[in-house]
């Protein structure tokens, strides 16, 4: 049995016959929701709908430090925080990713809708 200590909350893991070394499951706990993410989008191949989310996830941060503190964007929520939306802009863009490598111009148009 293997006990790892992740981020001060500890994880049993017990090895099997069939262990083959991976614990690529314990990042799940150890990186943040929109690294994850944006990890899985990276391995499925949807390395364009990753690019357009993190431009627009920079774009938001940069937006925001430029307003400044005093601004009333320092107080809404960040995208990168908001767990649902960024399914919903995983879900949409990777649909509209797999529709562009098809050719299918018809079903990019719904998917970006």
């Amino acid at each position: 049995m293997y006990i790892i200590n992740i981020n001060m909350s500890y994880i049993f893991y017990t090895t099997t016959q069939h262990d083959n070394g991976d614990y690529s499951f314990l990042f799940r706990y150890r990186n943040t929701y929109k690294h994850n993410l944006c990890v899985d989008m990276l391995q499925n191949g949807y390395h364009h709908s990753f690019c357009e989310l993190f431009a627009l996830i920079k774009s938001q941060e940069d937006d925001r430090m430029e307003a400044g503190p005093e601004s009333i964007q320092w107080s809404q929520q960040m995208l990168k925080d908001q767990h649902d939306k960024l399914d919903m802009l995983k879900l949409h863009l990777t649909r509209a990713e797999d529709a562009r490598r098809k050719g299918n111009k018809r079903q990019l148009i719904p998917s970006l809708c």
